[in-house]
């Protein structure tokens, strides 16, 4: 394995994202599909449940909670646990090792999405119940405000530097490896604004920009739904293989540890 430095992340991310539907055409219909329903399906329960209509079932358990809501907003990108494997095993193909051939690998990198998406979800709701328990310990209302955005803030880079330091495991699973926490946690060591600045530079910004520039500006203009969702499909799923490829690049940068490890 060669020296990888930042821009060979950046180009690389971004060149296996464009090669990505060339190599697996069907995979990335597959996916569009998936996410094309997946968000339709989030699009019209967030219109019932916003116009007090009656849903079925479990659905109306879901509505009637704002833990579960804030956790069904992230359906849309449900294809991630469909992709993300073939995607960093396309970006590593040297590196598979362990049971890769089984579908293992890809039961584990659901577990890791599903898990780090709750985390997000759980703290969030945390966060904005500080409104209504911070009155009660005796805080005052100006202080309120200022203790939450603080508290988001913490939290926010706390998250951010776990998701740093543990980055590792996603693309070792989705390898063929198992649950390396305590190697991932070694090889990152000392390492987390390098990795940081991988992510934010291939993954972060160019993904921010479209989201929240390009994105909004298309849909502005467009006063059909349905073509509204396929723009969102199309945004959405280059998140999802930006996401992927950028872990698969960070892991081929610093897992040279957990890789030798792996090899003997």
């Amino acid at each position: 394995m060669t020296n990888i430095t930042l821009k060979d992340c950046i180009v690389g991310v971004w060149r296996d994202v464009l090669m990505a539907p060339q190599r697996m055409p069907f995979l990335s219909l597959f996916a569009f599909a998936l996410t094309l329903a997946a968000l339709a399906f989030v699009h019209w329960f967030n219109l019932a449940v916003g116009h007090g209509d009656a849903v079925p079932g479990v659905l109306a358990d879901i509505g009637k909670s704002r833990y579960l809501r804030a956790s069904f907003q992230h359906l849309g990108k449900i294809a991630t646990v469909v992709v993300a494997v073939p995607l960093i095993r396309s970006a590593a193909p040297g590196l598979l090792h362990g049971d890769a051939s089984k579908i293992t690998p890809y039961l584990r990198y659901a577990l890791l999405w599903l898990v780090f998406i709750n985390l997000g979800v759980v703290l969030g709701f945390f966060i904005d119940r500080l409104k209504d328990i911070l009155p009660l310990i005796g805080v005052s209302n100006v202080s309120i405000a200022a203790t939450v955005r603080t508290a988001r803030l913490m939290t926010f880079i706390g998250v951010m530097y776990l998701a740093g330091r543990l980055v590792l495991v996603f693309a070792h699973v989705a390898l063929g490896g198992r649950f390396e926490w305590r190697a991932a946690w070694r090889d990152t060591n000392g390492q987390f604004l390098a990795i940081a600045a991988v992510y934010f530079f291939a993954g972060f910004l160019p993904t921010q920009i479209t989201g929240e520039g390009v994105f909004p500006a298309l849909t502005a203009r467009v006063p059909s739904v349905p073509v509204a969702l396929i723009i969102a499909t199309f945004f959405c799923l280059i998140a999802i293989y930006v996401g992927a490829l950028s872990i698969a690049w960070i892991y081929k940068r610093f897992a040279r540890r957990i890789i030798a490890e792996t090899r003997h």
